[in-house]
């Protein structure tokens, strides 16, 4: 399941709809996302290489995957023990990180890594 945050906020995509559901915003979007969308297709060696890479791609954003993840991508939860919450930080640059103590660690965390940028966060 793929789930919007910004301005993709409250939309759920299941993975199985996932590229059907790119492809559709893509052709509808501004030129520069179809001709991203084509060079990736151009440089695929296979559709299934290029359907996964255009899913990677166009959810990179504004999305943040939920669900099962790959065998070597399963986290070891085992690291944070009885934590009572877990905070996470979308960075407007696409990447998400982990901040497993308060919430109050977590915007210090996101403002240190921001300061000085013009990225953006959402803790979550």
């Amino acid at each position: 399941m793929y789930i919007g945050i910004g301005p993709e906020y409250g939309k759920r995509i299941r993975k199985e709809d996932a590229f059907t559901y790119a492809c559709q915003r893509i052709f509808s979007e501004p030129q520069e996302e179809r001709e991203t969308a084509m060079q990736i297709f151009r440089d695929a060696g296979s559709f299934e290489e290029a359907e996964n890479a255009l899913i990677e791609w166009y959810y990179s954003g504004n999305w943040i995957h939920e669900g099962p993840l790959e065998e070597e991508e399963i986290p070891d939860h085992r690291i944070i023990g009885n934590l009572e919450r877990v905070w996470w930080i979308r960075y407007s640059d696409g990447v998400t990180a982990c901040c497993a103590r308060s919430y109050r660690d977590a915007v210090d965390t996101a403002e240190a890594w921001v300061t000085g940028t013009e990225l953006t966060y959402v803790i979550f």
